[in-house]
């Protein structure tokens, strides 16, 4: 449901923009939104997707577990089907849009690892995720502990939480974290907990502690321009979504061959490169 998160907002704009482009040629695109915070919904989604016999599907599918029996079903009905935003490789989807999750994570390890010679903690923070069934989150903070591990840095501890900001803990949790002395970075997984994490930052006096965010989001950018938020990995869902659908329609109308992965630039933005990008139109 775009209307539960500003990232899904976007991705939103792209099926939009995909509808404006195809309708001409007869292609209709029917959009069946899930409850982010609500595993079975997903599931009812998904099954009524696929009750109504379409040519194809584009999915995001975010909850792990409840999609695996999703892909059963679709390759049973030989309905062909893209996956965006998290990869899936057991899925064997027809093509995949967006990013290496666990290089997403290695480079955001080394964005809060320059500079830092003094030994200290630095924490992965999971916001109002279910990371037991977040795959993509996992892939990232798995690539984030390999890069200290394999590069023999042993003296930065890497602490990972999961914070529910409806928990009466949740505060409590991310004050203990930032009264930490030797905290000298955070990296959050998602781009609605950048915002969070980089309120809580300014809230506390903390904007020296590195913070390292995802995505173009209005929020994230007054904190990026305050400073609050030192790097942004944009993972571009809008074009995520616009791409997705494309690739299925050229594959269903015209049979073109669809590449098994796109995988799109690990593009980090900052204060200083802000402008041209958001002027360049990439995004």
């Amino acid at each position: 449901n775009p209307q539960q998160d500003p990232y899904w907002s976007q991705s939103n704009l792209g099926i939009q923009q995909a509808q404006s482009e195809w309708t001409q040629y007869g292609i209709t695109i029917d959009v069946h939104v899930f409850d982010l915070f609500d595993k079975d919904s997903f599931h009812t989604t998904a099954q009524e997707a696929i009750a109504s016999k379409p040519d194809g599907m584009v999915i995001a599918p975010i909850f792990y577990h409840e999609a695996l029996p999703v892909f059963d079903l679709l390759k049973t009905e030989q309905i062909p089907y893209v996956l965006f935003n998290t990869n899936i490789p057991e899925a064997s989807p027809l093509s995949f849009i967006g990013q290496n999750l666990y290089q997403s994570g290695k480079v955001a390890a080394q964005l809060l690892h320059f500079g830092q010679d003094a030994a200290g903690t630095l924490a992965v923070l999971h916001i109002d995720e279910d990371i037991q069934d977040s795959l993509h989150l996992l892939e990232k903070e798995k690539g984030f502990r390999e890069y200290f591990s394999s590069n023999g840095k042993a003296k930065f501890e890497v602490v990972a939480l999961n914070l529910n900001p409806k928990d009466s803990a949740f505060e409590q949790q991310l004050s203990e974290l930032l009264s930490k002395d030797n905290l000298k970075g955070i990296f959050v997984s998602t781009s609605k907990g950048s915002a969070v994490a980089a309120s809580f930052l300014e809230k506390y006096g903390k904007k020296h502690i590195r913070l390292i965010g995802y995505d173009l989001l209005d929020e994230n950018l007054k904190y990026l321009k305050s400073g609050t938020i030192d790097f942004l990995i944009h993972q571009n869902p809008k074009r995520q979504a616009f791409l997705g659908i494309s690739h299925l329609v050229n594959h269903l109308m015209f049979k073109k061959s669809t590449p098994q992965q796109e995988l799109f630039p690990l593009e980090v933005i900052t204060e200083q490169n802000l402008g041209s990008y958001l002027n360049s139109g990439l995004h």
